[in-house]
């Protein structure tokens, strides 16, 4: 597996986020609830899950075309079970603090900053492929091609997808992928409006209890961290 730094965007699910004001239920036990259940896995485990590619959110992930005189219905269907046979995962790579492609990562993955930001590196258990973009399907002449391009077309997605900068693994033997998790990000829509912790030295006592909570789960050596407000790109470390 390559090395580097990545990041997993995932929601959160709490009545106090609802989008103007942070209020409501306690953020560190909103954690508990069983719709934050497969987050909590990835904090406590420290593992992300791997799927098969009919569960991907994009009807074109996987793709590929074929010459109907070389490939007949059988092999079509050996093809597909190979690849549901498959298990992806897939993660971002570290974006930069003004890159402002993450906005868009924020606002995607976790509903408008409504959600955490996992940043992680690899265990060096798996390889990691770059994904590619590209609008062109791979032409397949015969069974043996999708062997030899599978991996391609495995790690190929429409070039709007590219603002993602997503890497995968592939594996055949486990829907789990062991990673080192180096710190947190609490996403914006967790702050109150007003909210600027220049003014006060000190985040709210929500806040404070919610970074508790993600570290007794864990490990004390992994930084949580929130924006200084809701407008600004600089990162603060919640301390206890």
């Amino acid at each position: 597996m390559s090395g580097g730094e990545y990041s997993k965007f995932r929601p959160f699910y709490c009545s106090g986020l609802d989008g103007k004001i942070a209020r409501g239920e306690d953020f560190h036990r909103a954690l508990d609830n069983k719709k934050n259940r497969f987050l909590k896995e990835i904090l406590v485990k420290k593992q992300l899950h791997a799927s098969s590619f009919n569960k991907f959110n994009d009807t074109l992930e996987f793709v590929f075309g074929y010459r109907r005189s070389e490939i007949n219905r059988e092999q079509l269907q050996e093809i597909f079970d190979i690849k549901n046979d498959l298990k992806i995962c897939s993660f971002s790579k570290k974006f930069r603090s003004n890159d402002s492609r993450e906005r868009l990562m924020w606002a995607h993955y976790t509903g408008g900053d409504r959600g955490i930001r996992i940043d992680f590196e690899s265990d060096g258990e798996y390889e990691i492929y770059d994904v590619k973009y590209e609008n062109k399907a791979k032409i397949l002449n015969s069974l043996d091609d999708f062997s030899r391009n599978a991996i391609a077309i495995l790690t190929t997605k429409m070039k709007p997808w590219a603002y993602e900068r997503e890497c995968r693994t592939i594996t055949h033997d486990t829907d789990k992928i062991k990673i080192k998790i180096k710190q947190i990000v609490i996403g914006r829509a967790f702050l109150r409006l007003g909210f600027d912790y220049y003014e006060t030295n000190k985040f709210d006592d929500n806040i404070i209890k919610f970074a508790r909570k993600i570290k007794r789960l864990v490990g004390d050596d992994v930084k949580v961290l929130t924006y200084a407000n809701r407008y600004l790109h600089e990162l603060i470390v919640i301390e206890n």
